[in-house]
């Protein structure tokens, strides 16, 4: 089809209604697909369908794709690509055009109830359905695909919808946020270093050096609160993320700046732990510090493409769907009835989250926060817990190093503080994996707990080292002489030997309790008993007041 297009020939001069089919993003819509390339090719090889004339022996259905015809093939292909449900070990997927026999009647195949229509029968056998919005058309504007949505929902299949971010997008987010300040950072920081080419005159300007290190820490640690105090003012998450990222680039900034003047400086230091210390703290800094942005970015680019996908639903009621066939709609309709404001629910619990179950369509009208909570491409977010926690393991690894010299450091416990944080971090992918396996939002509020626990993990006994690491450096500058050899403080062995190996078993218990258990906790405690939508944020229209009970059943939200 594209070398079609690109010669000209797809769709023939004069059918460019729309004026997008020259554009390689959107290209000729299904119909025009379907009319030059689908029936001609098919009918040569003896009238089957385009799937079957490729795969004769026939192939699983495992996602079913629900989408109207309007919109461009390209569009079509680039949105089903970032929608994949990725690591699932899933390769075929429905698509009416390509399964079903185009040169033939097909009114004769969907002149049967519904429940009986080829669309029902690979749904059914489907393990996700995948929902592709467009520019042309809102799809449940379309009567089918509000019966899509009905069926899906009844029989507790997957929802989602693409979310994931283009990859250029994050390129340029990722040029701007990341790569412009560690540049301007190391750069600044050698010609820093370079016109104090000699060693007195370094040595004289490492408490200044010091102080933008400790800076960088401090500065680390008050953008972590900020951000979760954030979460409680009625701040737009986009002036939140913009907030608190401005923030981190500035301390990424400066910790580059530092870097190269911090680790060219030899100090005079009471132990091999204080040594490793004064080279594992800027590394953990900057890698923190980048590490946050790439979080910021991420979340910020998926809610913004899942508003703008939920922008493209265009829904206000399925009453007011259509269907081109009379005999169609009659019979949708007489399928349909008394569930109209259950299938108004359900897609805007998709539009919400990106995704709909059973669970998410619970925690929707408890009035939890599920924005983003169905966008199931997890490796950027997997590959950052687990980065943290490799940080933290070889934290407890250094500090190891002075256990065998210190009475009072229990060597036995270091090793179970690094075997846990490994142990997590090795096991948070396959978890993660599996846990997907039972909904989405599993898997992203697991990932969610780890990376949080992590950084709790990680950051707070980093913090205290470097602290008392200061204050070495401090003492070793004035003295000439070296320093007697010396134990780490006993809140930094408390932080690493019990509140680490603590903090990553109760994060993953809670992330393999899962988010239903975890809320409805949450919402005993609280005492909450009146549940309302989340308020409106401009990516969906407002919840309907009414709440049915006939399109998913009872819904169980301990998953």
């Amino acid at each position: 089809v594209r070398e079609l297009w690109s010669r000209g020939e797809l769709p023939p001069p004069g059918e460019d209604v729309h004026g997008r089919c020259g554009d390689s993003r959107y290209g000729p819509n299904l119909y025009q697909v379907n009319e030059h390339y689908v029936k001609p090719v098919t009918s040569a090889a003896g009238g089957m369908s385009y799937a079957l004339m490729k795969h004769p022996e026939g192939l699983l259905c495992q996602v079913f794709i629900s989408h109207a015809w309007a919109e461009g093939i390209f569009e079509l292909d680039d949105l089903v690509r970032r929608g994949w449900p990725r690591l699932q070990f899933l390769y075929s997927l429905y698509c009416c055009l390509l399964a079903n026999p185009q040169n033939l009647d097909l009114s004769v195949l969907l002149n049967v109830p519904p429940m009986e229509s080829p669309f029902a029968k690979a749904m059914q056998a489907a393990s996700h359905v995948l929902v592709i919005p467009n520019h042309s058309v809102g799809i449940y504007t379309r009567l089918w695909c509000v019966y899509e949505a009905y069926l899906g929902a009844c029989w507790k299949k997957t929802c989602i919808m693409p979310a994931r971010p283009h990859t250029s997008t994050q390129c340029g987010t990722i040029r701007r946020t990341l790569l412009a300040p560690m540049a301007a950072g190391v750069l600044s920081g050698m010609f820093w270093w370079l016109i104090l080419p000699q060693t007195e005159i370094r040595d004289d300007n490492f408490f200044l050096v010091a102080s933008a290190m400790l800076l960088c820490a401090t500065g680390t640690a008050i953008c972590f609160v900020v951000s979760i105090l954030l979460k409680f003012c009625r701040w737009s998450w986009q002036t939140h993320f913009k907030f608190v990222r401005i923030g981190h680039m500035l301390l990424l900034f400066l910790c580059a700046l530092s870097f190269l003047p911090w680790v060219s400086f030899k100090p005079v230091l009471p132990s091999a732990f204080y040594y490793f210390q004064h080279y594992f703290f800027p590394i953990v800094l900057i890698l923190v510090n980048l590490l946050r942005i790439v979080q910021l970015n991420q979340h910020e680019l998926e809610l913004k493409e899942l508003s703008r996908q939920a922008s493209h639903l265009e829904c206000d009621t399925v009453a007011d769907a259509t269907c081109s066939d009379p005999s169609d709609e009659q019979r949708i309709r007489a399928a349909i009835l008394g569930c109209e404001d259950e299938i108004d629910v359900t897609i805007r619990v998709l539009m919400r989250a990106g995704a709909y179950n059973d669970w998410l369509r619970w925690a929707y009208e408890a009035g939890v926060d599920i924005r983003g909570f169905g966008t199931s491409d997890l490796i950027v977010k997997t590959g950052l817990a687990f980065t943290l926690w490799a940080l933290a393991a070889l934290h407890s690894l250094g500090f190891r190093s002075c256990a065998v010299r210190c009475a009072d450091a229990d060597s036995v416990w270091t090793d179970v503080s690094i075997g846990v944080c490994a142990l997590v971090a090795l096991a948070l992918p396959i978890t993660a994996f599996v846990l997907e396996r039972y909904g989405p939002e599993r898997a992203v509020f697991s990932v969610r707990v780890w990376t949080v626990s992590a950084m709790v993990a990680l950051g707070v006994p980093v913090f205290v080292g470097i602290g008392d690491h200061y204050l070495s450096l401090i003492t070793g500058l004035r003295q000439a002489a070296p320093l007697t050899e010396q134990c780490p403080e006993p809140l930094l062995r408390i932080m690493i030997t019990w509140f680490r190996p603590a903090l990553a078993l109760l994060g993953t218990g809670l992330a393999v309790l899962g988010p239903g258990k975890v809320f409805r906790a949450q919402l005993a405690v609280a005492g909450l008993c009146d549940y309302g939508p989340p308020s409106n944020d401009g990516s969906e229209t407002e919840a309907s007041d009414s709440s049915g009970s006939g399109l998913s059943g009872s819904r169980n939200p301990n998953n």
